[in-house]
């Protein structure tokens, strides 16, 4: 009966944003590309070449700071040591909510038994 409020398998995944959220995010290209891995609930890393192109990357992060619940991490070019790569990742965001469901159907385990 407490299935219904919270999914244990392991191989589920959850959306970072619903898709009224995701339609608020800017249109250009990194930013839509951002938008679909969002939304998107199989695919838990998404990888940016920071090299492309500096407008683009600079609205990418403006739209990143909205989302504190993503992964980031930057790899550098060993030569410059400029930002080459950006790796997103919804993973921890996904464990958290993971760990939040165990607790809320434990808590919902002793209200069943009051």
């Amino acid at each position: 009966m407490l299935n219904y409020y919270c999914s244990t398998s392991l191989t589920s995944s959850f959306n970072v944003i619903s898709m009224n959220e995701a339609l608020l995010i800017c249109s250009c290209q990194s930013c839509s590309k951002l938008q679909m891995f969002l939304i998107d609930s199989k695919n838990s890393t998404l990888i940016y070449d920071l090299s492309e192109n500096l407008e683009s990357d600079h609205c990418l992060r403006h739209t990143l700071s909205k989302f504190p619940m993503l992964s980031m991490e930057y790899k550098h070019d060993p030569c410059t040591g400029r930002e080459q790569t950006l790796i997103i990742s919804k993973c921890s965001y996904e464990q958290e909510l993971k760990q939040l469901c165990f607790h809320l159907r434990r808590l919902l385990m002793e209200l069943h038994k009051i």
